[in-house]
């Protein structure tokens, strides 16, 4: 009878070990995602954010401006990358299993120009009539 056990336990270890491993090659089937971020000039952005669309992952720039995003499924992502003063880009890159794929991101300054400012005041009555006391005093001149 343990014999009989044995075997059972042994056939479906067999039997079982093949869709175990092709489940565990299917979650570790990413790749790597490198770049870097510049301006118009070619100047690079260190500390700019570089995000997966529509997930949490993401990183920022070292300061020459490169990135590099470990493990991302295999598949199309579109990257969105996020810098102080410059319009946002997003970029479809194809990520292959086990391949590290370059892409580098060039982001275009974000200026918005006023025509002018206008700057008004108005006193408090308390505080103009104090003022207007303080400038007509005898004792203050």
């Amino acid at each position: 009878m343990k014999t009989v056990i044995k075997q059972l336990i042994a056939l479906l270890f067999f039997v079982g070990s093949p869709f175990f491993l092709a489940e565990l090659s299917a979650q570790n089937a990413a790749g790597n995602i490198k770049g870097q971020v510049t301006d118009n000039d070619g100047n690079s952005l260190p500390g700019a954010s570089v995000t997966i669309k529509g997930t949490t992952r993401g990183v920022s720039t070292d300061l020459s401006g490169n990135f590099t995003l470990l493990d991302v499924k295999s598949g199309k992502v579109v990257l969105v990358v996020n810098y102080l003063g410059y319009a946002p880009v997003e970029k479809t890159v194809e990520v292959k299993t086990g391949v590290t794929v370059n892409q580098s991101f060039r982001l275009v300054d974000f200026s918005a120009s006023l025509k002018g400012v206008t700057v008004t005041s108005s006193a408090r009555e308390g505080q103009q009539k104090a003022l207007n006391q303080q400038k007509n005093a005898d004792n203050i001149k």
